[in-house]
């Protein structure tokens, strides 16, 4: 076999094993049963649902970005002297699940549920705009700015130069709030909001009825496919690469420079600090020490699906990044796919398919969590394996041709070793998705096998406020130090730093 064909075979295999699973269970499922389809979609609670979810997700993407852009624009294009402070700051959220920002706000969150879950989201998810804009921003010439301040002024410099760049890259990443807040399900559910994709986890943990809550989330899986063909398009206008960032023009904020301060302050203040400080005055002694004893085994259980699937999730990631930097692109959505897709609707995939007498033991085990796991977060390695890639030279692999050197050998001795750090920030950015999973994990995982996040969930109908905020806190904890490597490898890498 050659080297391309290896490469192919690699990222079909991982196409079909997720692509695969969904169409046996949602297409024999619209075959089979399709008049409960008609009934749901002639039920007005369908159209209510969705239009929480919806609702959500417009609303999440909003404040998400509303938070990112300050932060975004203050640390990458002025000289506000603490910068690089509040860029390593903006991704300490990474470490709190969106159900972590719920459980520690939820006394002083409004009323309205709708309202509360988007503020959580917008809280939890606002890293991903800033990473974005952090990354538009230095791509943007700094000759049309500085022509520009010198023919119109600061304002005018930013309206007609400078937004036009960014914007693109602003509505591809609102677009992935959006659809990451479209499919939530853990601070929705936490909040007493019925959206969508909760009522598709009901309805299959009461009757574990496989096929039925497929049918159930076909509507929410052709809602999501629109979504994502929209989503991709503006991936593709905002030429999305989020690499080594360049020198960019900084603006002299004069005497803003104290409100500029101030906004980046409270942004912070607002999350991280809120939730993590308010958790830790809702622990109490008892409650600590029960979480202890009941945190280990699921915090070594995430530990151990997370560490398994960041293994194969590298091996796959490479090789879609290989084939994109090669010009093969046809699988480059499928890893985005089953990013954005409801965790909910990929393990009733899951499920659908692998439980069958015909099929190899995979469901009931923690082989089919790590596979669901290694499905849905394979996009972030493979992201930052391709802009590590990016910025290797293309005359290095020519040169090693031209020495009649094979592929393989190009990949192996020349690429790979030039993105070691890319590799290890996609593997812990796996690792920290992967661990404070709910949506994907809550569907399928094994008795026995709960992880961190499921023990979490399962305590919060009826335990003390101070036991849920110990695990809470526990799971804040395992996170937080794949969170500082994370900002080490950038640091290193000079990304967003």
């Amino acid at each position: 076999m050659t080297y391309r064909a290896a490469l192919v075979a690699v990222a079909a295999a991982y196409a079909a094993l997720g692509i695969g699973p969904l169409l046996w269970t949602f297409g024999g499922a619209l075959w089979e049963r399709s008049s409960e389809l008609e009934a749901l979609a002639l039920s007005s609670s369908t159209w209510a649902s969705f239009g929480r979810s919806a609702g959500l997700g417009a609303l999440s993407a909003l404040g998400a970005t509303l938070l990112a852009a300050p932060l975004a624009f203050f640390t990458g294009r002025t000289h506000l002297r603490e910068r690089h402070l509040v860029s390593a700051a903006a991704l300490i959220p990474l470490a709190l699940a969106p159900y972590n920002v719920a459980l520690a706000l939820g006394p002083w969150l409004p009323a309205q549920p709708l309202v509360a879950s988007s503020l959580v989201l917008s809280l939890a998810l606002y890293p991903i705009p800033f990473i974005f804009l952090r990354a538009a921003l230095s791509r943007v010439d700094p000759v049309l700015e500085e022509a520009g301040l010198l023919a119109r002024g600061k304002l005018a410099t930013l309206r007609h130069i400078t937004w036009p760049r960014v914007r693109p890259w602003a509505v591809a990443s609102a677009g992935i709030v959006f659809l990451l807040g479209f499919g939530e399900f853990g601070a929705a559910a936490f909040l007493g909001l019925p959206v969508y994709s909760w009522q598709i986890t009901l309805r299959f943990a009461a009757t574990y009825d496989a096929a039925g809550a497929a049918v159930a989330a076909l509507p929410l899986v052709g809602a999501v496919l629109v979504l994502l063909v929209a989503e991709s398009a503006a991936l593709r206008r905002a030429d999305v690469f989020v690499g080594r960032l360049r020198p960019a023009l900084l603006f002299d904020l004069g005497e803003w420079r104290l409100l500029a301060r101030g906004l980046c302050l409270a942004i912070l203040v607002l999350s991280p600090g809120v939730p993590i400080l308010l958790t830790l005055f809702q622990v109490d002694e008892r409650g600590f020490r029960r979480a202890l004893s009941m945190a280990i085994r699921p915090a070594l259980n995430g530990l151990l699906v997370a560490g398994t699937g960041c293994a194969a999730a590298v091996f796959v990631g490479l090789a879609l990044a290989l084939l994109s930097r090669r010009g093969v692109r046809i699988f480059r959505g499928v890893s985005l796919t089953f990013f954005v897709i409801p965790g909910a609707v990929l393990g009733v995939g899951l499920i659908g398919f692998w439980n069958h007498p015909a099929m190899p033991p995979l469901y009931g085990s923690m082989s089919l969590l790590v596979l669901a796991l290694m499905l849905r977060f394979t996009l972030l390695v493979e992201r930052a394996i391709e802009t590590g890639l990016h910025e290797v030279p293309a005359e290095q692999e020519h040169v090693a041709r031209l020495a009649r050197r094979g592929e393989a050998t190009i990949a192996i001795r020349i690429l790979c070793p030039q993105i070691v750090t890319p590799i290890i920030a996609g593997a812990v950015a796996f690792v920290l998705f992967a661990l404070r999973d709910l949506d994907t994990v809550v569907t399928i995982y094994p008795p026995g096998s709960e992880t961190l996040a499921i023990r979490l969930y399962t305590v919060l109908a009826n335990s003390p406020r101070g036991l849920q905020a110990a695990l809470s806190l526990a799971q804040m904890a395992l996170a937080s130090p794949i969170v500082l490597l994370l900002l080490l490898t950038l640091r290193r890498r000079r990304w967003l730093f």
